[in-house]
């Protein structure tokens, strides 16, 4: 849907079950599909979060599918200048990310 709305900017995030929020509570009894992984801090953010996993669909596949969903969004669009405009300005971000997916890929 996002590649034919074809949105000037988009942004994917993931489930944050932030303490003290309905979603903490289900992630960490195991309710509707959640699974929470961590109670580190620094695991818990919505580009690279590594604190919360679905019944069926890992962290890492959730982080796999934000990536893939600015691919298809840019580049299907024909907007790769724009896609590299934006990693350039996240660029901190995106080297945490592929750090993370490496460091994943690694150890697993």
């Amino acid at each position: 849907m996002a590649v034919a709305l074809n949105p000037h900017r988009i942004s994917v995030a993931t489930i944050v079950p932030y303490p003290g929020s309905q979603n903490y509570d289900w992630a960490r009894s195991g309710e509707r599909r959640n699974r929470l992984l961590s109670s580190n801090w620094g695991d818990y953010d919505k580009y690279i979060g590594k604190c919360l996993e679905l019944d069926g669909i890992p962290s890492r596949t959730l982080q796999r599918l934000q990536v893939q969903m600015y691919l298809e969004t840019y580049l299907r669009n024909g907007r790769l200048g724009e896609l590299c405009q934006l990693a350039f300005q996240n660029a901190s971000l995106m080297t945490s990310f592929f750090a993370s997916v490496l460091r994943q890929n690694h150890a697993g």
